[in-house]
């Protein structure tokens, strides 16, 4: 039996980080892809993927266990990642042909492995990992007008697509894409919560104590524009005016990491902020087992895995609504859902939070409740490969399905 075979062309740098700590845990997850895949279609199947890495020697072809197998771009430059590509696709497809070409990236590696799954008749499958269709996005480089025109045809061309969120599939079931050439599969996280039974207080010490006994709101990701952190800081300053006890906590880092600081100067909040730069995903757990309510008051998400690590870690969610936590958050259930302008109203939903410690263990527990059940990487690994299957509908009988594992979810 010859197999399932998957190319994948792939930006993300991480996949050939081994024994660091990263955020995240790509190279982890593809080795579950690799090893779902044989058990599903046989031994004789494979995940190939050319990555982008910067030029150093010490990034070579990697033969991991359960067949997967990374071959390096080593790029002067981002931009050149697609000559690395290139360099690369010769030793690739040496006597191994793919089922499934994917992309994550709609435009550049998009444009290529759509031309190359025509030349060697593979599936083309195309990943949607953010919103496309945000004007934020948009507007955040003057290229983004033309990448989403590229990709919008690249949509309409793909055998089929992956998307994080329901919203992002009814976006581009308008371009009058049929809804079954559409599977909504988000992406697993790999963060494991504190479970210690110690007392939140615990947390807060280790942060500073200061935090002892006060209510915590917490923020942590890219400081950057998407994020729209003034918005964060002005609901922050409205907070205070009505409980000056709350204490703001801030983890990551980023373009408008100084200019964040200053306008929390500005506001004269200094004493009521901490700002802990880039922390390891290591120290993450302790840090959202520190707070109380979890603020994000981003222009846009594609997904949101900061609200998974929050709700993992039994925190109730109050955020801006888009794309990801609209699928993320049951709004009144597990958290709090508020337009882009209802500056209002995400300040009064996380005084509520603050102000009644049962309803925050109450949505806590169901977000997290939810979470677990829904978003597990077990899960959402099996359930790609179920979207491959389906894909690569036309395969013989005799390579489908090889250890009795049940079809598409």
């Amino acid at each position: 039996m010859r197999g399932v075979n998957v190319l994948i062309l792939s930006k993300d740098p991480t996949l050939f980080e081994s024994g660091l700590e990263v955020f995240g845990d790509t190279r982890q997850r593809h080795q579950r892809y690799a090893r779902q895949l044989r058990e599903r279609f046989g031994t004789g199947s494979s995940i190939r993927i050319i990555g982008y890495t910067p030029d150093n020697p010490r990034y070579q072809v990697e033969h991991l266990a359960d067949g997967l197998t990374l071959y390096p771009t080593r790029s002067i430059h981002r931009f050149t990642f697609l000559w690395g590509v290139f360099r690369q696709l010769s030793a690739v497809l040496r006597g191994w042909k793919p089922d499934l070409i994917t992309v994550q990236t709609p435009w550049e590696e998009g444009m290529l492995g759509y031309l190359l799954s025509r030349l060697i008749g593979a599936k083309f499958f195309l990943q949607i990992h953010f919103d496309l269709f945000s004007e934020s996005w948009r507007e955040e480089h003057r290229l983004n007008k033309w990448r989403r025109l590229v990709a919008i045809r690249l949509l309409k061309r793909s055998d089929a697509i992956r998307v994080v969120a329901q919203a992002l599939k009814r976006k581009i079931q308008d371009l009058g894409i049929p809804a079954n050439q559409i599977f909504v599969v988000p992406v697993g996280i790999n963060f494991k919560p504190i479970d210690s039974g110690a007392e939140k207080d615990t947390y807060k010490e280790k942060i500073s104590p200061r935090l002892v006994g006060k209510p915590v709101v917490l923020f942590t990701g890219r400081f950057y524009p998407p994020k729209n952190l003034s918005l964060w800081v002005e609901i922050a300053e409205q907070i205070t005016c009505v409980n000056p006890e709350v204490i703001y906590v801030m983890a990551g880092d980023g373009p408008l990491f100084q200019k964040t600081k200053q306008l929390v100067q500005e506001k004269q909040l200094s004493d009521k902020f901490y700002f802990l730069g880039k922390v390891g995903h290591e120290r993450l757990p302790e840090i959202y087992a520190a707070a109380d309510v979890f603020l994000l008051t981003s222009n846009y998400e594609g997904y949101g895995r900061v609200i998974v690590e929050a709700n993992l870690s039994g925190l109730p969610v109050v955020s801006t609504r888009s794309t990801g936590p609209d699928d993320l958050i049951v709004h009144g259930k597990t958290g709090y859902l508020h337009d882009l302008d209802d500056k209002e109203g995400l300040v009064q939903s996380v005084l509520r939070f603050i102000n009644d410690e049962n309803l925050r263990k109450k949505m806590g527990d169901a977000g997290k409740t939810r979470v677990e059940n829904e978003f597990s990487t077990a899960s959402l690994v099996k359930k790609l490969v179920d979207v491959w299957e389906t894909v690569c509908g036309e395969l013989p009988e005799g390579q489908k399905r090889n250890a009795g594992i049940e079809g598409q979810s």
